[in-house]
């Protein structure tokens, strides 16, 4: 059989079909994994619901089988945090369905206990992060404070930060209820990890924006930095999140196969910064002799 959602044509009226479409699978697998959808069969019909396959969008026809959401299982803990940049080790969670055993060994559960095929952009399943037990109770989750489950049954975080220095917290995990439900009792899981998590002092650097700048003797040019973080490389933002003082000075680097001659001339020199980006621009910048 043919999935009906691939061979709708994109003119207007179809793309809003076809989204509707989108929306009743996802309202399907929601009702199904939260057992919602077997209670209104039961009381309704009077039908037991045991199984469900789904064809998904984009899944040429394959039927997804559907299981109960049970539980969520921290495979990788978050490690080696600092403060307003990404852990250098990101959480990842596993989510099980209803197979599971409780008392089985963590390590010895085999694939067929992941919730499977539950991604859908719709009315996704997202499990968001908080802080807990912490000896700085103003310590909170920022950066990315959230992340969806995958098809494969696991959800990763990539740039979970941690706002400030803290020598003790740990990190509560919760599903939020997908939009679609939130009209039902239904209580997601969650789960508290009991591992004690610290964070440090972060380490910057900065990077130009442009690269292999060739610029022409006594002639203004503009230079643009921007803040990051010194392990990732990924940019740092928010740099005003404690009201800092922020200085930055520019010069020549000089290298051991370069002759570089000449000076960096600011006389002229205009600065600005928008710490909320983490960048620093300086414009009117020239050099006095070629090099």
């Amino acid at each position: 059989m043919e999935d009906p959602i691939e061979t709708i044509s994109l003119q207007d009226q179809d793309k809003l079909i076809k989204t509707e479409l989108n929306n009743f699978t996802a309202l399907i697998i929601n009702g199904f994994t939260t057992g919602i959808l077997q209670d209104k069969a039961m009381q309704l019909f009077n039908v037991t619901l045991s199984d469900l396959l789904v064809q998904k969008p984009n899944s040429n026809g394959t039927d997804a089988p559907i299981k109960k959401i049970n539980r969520i299982i921290v495979q990788q803990e978050a490690d080696r945090c600092k403060e307003m940049v990404p852990c250098e080790v990101q959480p990842v969670l596993k989510v099980v369905d209803e197979n599971v055993k409780k008392t089985m060994n963590f390590f010895n559960q085999n694939k067929d206990d992941l919730l499977l095929n539950m991604a859908n952009e719709e009315f996704p399943w997202i499990v968001e992060a908080e802080i807990y037990d912490s000896d700085s109770p103003s310590a909170q989750i920022v950066v990315q404070t959230e992340a969806s489950l995958e098809d494969d049954g696991y959800v990763r975080f990539e740039n979970m930060s941690i706002s400030e220095i803290t020598s003790s917290f740990k990190i509560r995990y919760k599903f939020k209820t997908p939009q679609g439900l939130t009209d039902s009792n239904y209580t997601p899981p969650s789960l508290a990890s009991t591992k004690s998590l610290s964070s440090s002092k972060a380490e910057f650097s900065c990077i130009s924006d442009q690269s292999n700048m060739v610029v022409v003797e006594n002639e203004f040019f503009d230079l643009s930095i921007s803040v990051i973080d010194k392990f990732s490389s990924k940019q740092v933002k928010n740099l005003d999140w404690k009201n800092h003082t922020w200085q930055a000075t520019i010069g020549i680097h000089k290298m051991e196969k370069c002759q570089a001659e000449g000076s960096l001339q600011v006389d002229s020199l205009n600065t600005s910064a928008y710490l909320a980006d983490g960048v620093f621009n300086f414009e009117n910048l020239y050099i006095n002799k070629t090099g």
